[in-house]
């Protein structure tokens, strides 16, 4: 099991629109190959983890690397690991602005979701790397959600 985690920054031309459909085709993708992960937006950034098998990951990432809806991609995190944190999700998204603005009742349960997996499992390094760069896609530096 390979789990990788990239930051990247959105195409000026990339709408909300298009990242629902980018994220119906990514779930589709992932339920087929065996992906699982999580993907966070806020200020014009993508956080995304991806967990799978080490070729698919790679093949994966590679595409990633190529997707001209986004820039910028760096890789943060790229091990293998004993075991997948999102098992149930071929990928959630978390909208970090609605966490901000505690807007709507499904974020609040992803929300919980979330902190739950981030207290369950503190230890592991890919959480460790997603809690030290997810505040950084928030409009609003002093609320802090995981």
């Amino acid at each position: 099991m390979t789990t990788l985690i990239y930051k990247s920054t959105m195409a000026p031309d990339f709408t909300h629109n298009q990242i629902r459909s980018m994220l119906y085709h990514a779930r589709h993708f992932n339920e087929i190959n065996e992906v699982s992960g999580c993907i966070f937006y806020g200020n014009s950034q993508f956080l995304q983890m991806i967990e799978g098998e080490q070729h698919t990951i790679s093949d994966l990432y590679g595409r990633i690397q190529e997707d001209n809806r986004h820039h910028s991609v760096e890789l943060l995190f790229h091990e293998e690991t004993p075991k997948r944190l999102f098992k149930e999700w071929n990928m959630i998204f978390f909208n970090v602005k609605l966490f901000e603005d505690f807007k709507s009742e499904d974020e609040n349960f992803m929300k919980s979701v979330l902190v739950d997996r981030f207290k369950e499992e503190p230890e592991i390094p890919s959480i460790q790397v997603l809690r030290a760069h997810v505040n950084s896609l928030k409009e609003n530096p002093e609320t802090n959600f995981i």
